[in-house]
């Protein structure tokens, strides 16, 4: 909120803030399925007050602000990421491909619900919620069906990933690596049957947007100038402060707080 807050913050832009960015200090990663449940449950009950400040701030500055928050809808607990303006929320996507220890129906005692399908297709860009982007880098292993050939269909140039991974920096650059990357497909044989693989949205590639709890990074296709990479970072940050991406022109702006 003081980042947005400050007076060299950009006006008129979408923000997009991590997974659980409304509830990241109340939820640490040692507490128990059962007791984060039981947390997450009394941060939705009083999200209208939490949204409150940033809807104030989207007013002054002309902003739509994408924010992380649990939700409690008809006694389901969901992993959400909601768009607030001045006028109040104006979508909400709720996350589908959750973790064993997130998932009730796997666990018991288990954090959240699963949307039952992918919500985050938007015409200038697309939103991926923590481990949906998985989805893109072995999708031999979902049983369920996968949410790339819908975001192929839309073809965003930005893919968003709000993620709230606290120690796999590395493992969230390589996932994301396979979704910026120029579309590609290799045929392959295993146990006797054909399969495929499929990675990249675009002929061209798309920039992928990774805001992490405390790891934000830009992944891109890289130009004719690197012709033997297929992806680069453009930028990442690691302090307090944001990235702006306004067409090609990456800034990056730290901020001591």
């Amino acid at each position: 909120q003081r980042i947005i807050a400050d007076p060299d913050f950009p006006k008129h832009a979408d923000v997009f803030t991590n997974e659980l960015s409304l509830a990241r200090h109340e939820l640490p990663a040692y507490l128990g399925t059962k007791a984060r449940r039981v947390k997450a449950i009394r941060i939705a009950q009083r999200s209208d007050s939490l949204f409150t400040p940033y809807m104030e701030l989207a007013r002054k500055k002309d902003l739509r602000i994408w924010l992380g928050h649990p939700l409690l809808e008809n006694g389901r607990l969901y992993n959400a990421y909601s768009l607030i303006t001045a006028h109040g929320i104006a979508y909400t996507q709720r996350k589908k491909f959750l973790w064993k220890t997130e998932d009730v129906k796997k666990q018991k005692g288990g954090y959240v619900d699963a949307a039952d399908r992918w919500e985050g297709n938007f015409k200038h860009y697309a939103i991926l919620i923590c481990s949906e982007v998985e989805a893109f880098y072995n999708i031999l292993r979902w049983d369920r069906p996968s949410l790339v050939p819908e975001l192929r269909e839309a073809q965003p140039r930005l893919v968003v990933v709000p993620a709230h991974w606290l120690h796999f920096t590395k493992f969230f650059e390589k996932e994301a690596r396979v979704v910026a990357r120029p579309l590609w497909q290799k045929n392959y044989k295993k146990n006797g049957k054909d399969f495929s693989v499929i990675q990249g949205v675009r002929p061209e590639g798309v920039f992928v947007f990774g805001v992490n709890a405390y790891h934000t990074f830009v992944m891109g296709p890289a130009g004719p100038e690197q012709p033997s990479r297929r992806v680069i970072k453009l930028g990442a940050l690691n302090s307090p402060g944001w990235i702006q991406v306004i067409g090609n022109i990456i800034n990056i702006v730290k901020r001591n707080l």
